[in-house]
């Protein structure tokens, strides 16, 4: 999906506000829809562009949430080749939360699968544990992960040139889109996205909170280190 500024009538949340938008009500400024998406503008102290909040079924009641925090850092305008070589830097630094266990779960950050299939069609291309370690030893981070318990937590680029999102579903075609971005970058963009489920219960209001103090939490850190990978290539370009 291309993540692009788009006319509407921005809404105010009230009654009728869809419950995720008021979950996170103290975090969001004003939101509206846009082709199945909830899109919302952020408060600032969450340091994300917008967040996309969307949803699916599973069985015959169940809801997963899908949380996203977009973070713009370069927009195509302004892309150049330092910017170019920038965000080929950052890109080995994609990672998912992995889980252990059956009774006692263990958490931690993995590079995204995507990368090994990328690494085998660019020689040149190394997986980096930059952002992995950072993360996972990161004691607020793991223990907002823990008792969130996300179904899914992935941080990545915006990696898909626009004749490629249509096939974004298929891993061989999605790969090859990122391959060819890679290879000229039209963006820098972050993407932070949590999925699970968040069922009207006692104790949701606590969830919500730790879901966007989570989120605030990892942009903050994924934006200081693309801001130390920016400056240590200025000083060897």
């Amino acid at each position: 999906m291309v993540f692009k500024k788009r006319k509407g009538r921005r809404k105010k949340i009230s009654a009728t506000t869809p419950f995720l938008v008021q979950l996170f009500k103290d975090y969001i400024k004003d939101w509206k829809d846009y082709q199945g998406f909830v899109v919302c503008t952020p408060k600032k102290m969450l340091g994300y562009t917008r967040l996309l909040i969307s949803s699916r079924t599973v069985g015959f009641f169940d809801r997963i949430w899908i949380v996203s925090g977009v973070l713009e850092y370069i927009n195509k305008e302004s892309m150049g080749n330092f910017e170019a070589e920038l965000y080929r830097k950052l890109k080995p630094l994609e990672c998912n939360i992995v889980r252990r266990g059956f009774i006692r779960k263990s958490w931690f950050f993995a590079p995204s699968p995507y990368l090994e299939k990328m690494r085998s069609l660019i020689p040149e291309f190394e997986v980096s544990n930059r952002l992995i370690d950072r993360l996972n030893n990161n004691t607020e981070i793991m223990s907002l992960i823990k008792s969130v318990k996300p179904d899914k937590f992935s941080i990545s680029l915006l990696s898909l040139p626009i004749e490629y999102q249509p096939f974004a579903r298929d891993e061989n075609a999605a790969v090859k889109g990122m391959v060819e971005f890679y290879k000229s970058p039209e963006s820098i963009t972050w993407v932070v996205t949590l999925e699970g489920m968040f069922n009207r219960w006692i104790g949701i209001e606590k969830k919500g909170r730790e879901v966007m103090d989570l989120m605030r939490k990892v942009c903050k850190l994924v934006l200081d280190e693309t801001e130390l990978i920016r400056k240590n290539l200025n000083t060897t370009s």
